[in-house]
């Protein structure tokens, strides 16, 4: 299963990255803060603190919709302690701004048009692999964030994520994301 859906990301990632022109895609890098609680036949637990990270591969598609890929680890320890992790596969919806700058070509002049401040929602699937408890959780996840643009190269994100997991033995999960991180622009 797990190697399956590798695959599968590894193609669309390629598939992804020749649709769109190169200076239309963006990479993320993110950290923050999370909230964790499972409920496992009838035992219920609960973590929360800072050392939640993720990194994305983000391709525009229709004006206002883009893909995410990516690949996100919670340590509990901030760094080190126990282990999460997994793939997410999504899309982000920008409901008042173009999910890239936009280009206006005219002749002899090229105007770029870059928003400020940039809001959007996002629906993924993500996938979580528990170290500790050697166990396998998926499950869907909403978000809302925004960009807020600094230069050509470089936009700072914020997001707040909520996602659901089911898992073994009836296994049910929730978590919850804060997280702030830069955008790489190419």
């Amino acid at each position: 299963m797990k190697t399956k859906l590798l695959k599968l990301l590894s193609a669309l990632t390629l598939i992804l990255g020749t649709m769109s022109s190169a200076s239309a895609t963006k990479i993320d890098v993110m950290a923050g803060f999370y909230s964790f609680s499972a409920n496992v036949l009838g035992k219920s637990t609960a973590v929360s603190g800072v050392g939640t990270y993720e990194i994305s591969y983000l391709s525009p598609f229709k004006n206002h919709f883009e893909f995410v890929v990516g690949y996100s680890m919670t340590m509990t320890g901030v760094i080190g302690g126990d282990y999460s992790y997994g793939p997410k596969l999504g899309v982000n919806y920008f409901p008042w701004n173009f999910s890239s700058n936009e280009k206006i070509s005219l002749p002899n002049k090229t105007i770029e048009v870059k928003d400020f401040y940039k809001p959007y929602f996002g629906f993924a699937f993500n996938q979580r692999q528990f170290q500790s408890a050697k166990s396998s959780f998926a499950g869907f996840g909403a978000s809302a964030g925004m960009e807020k643009y600094i230069n050509s190269n470089y936009t700072i994100k914020t997001e707040l994520r909520m996602n659901t997991y089911t898992g073994p033995s009836a296994g049910t999960a929730k978590e919850m994301n804060v997280l702030v991180g830069i955008i790489f622009n190419f």
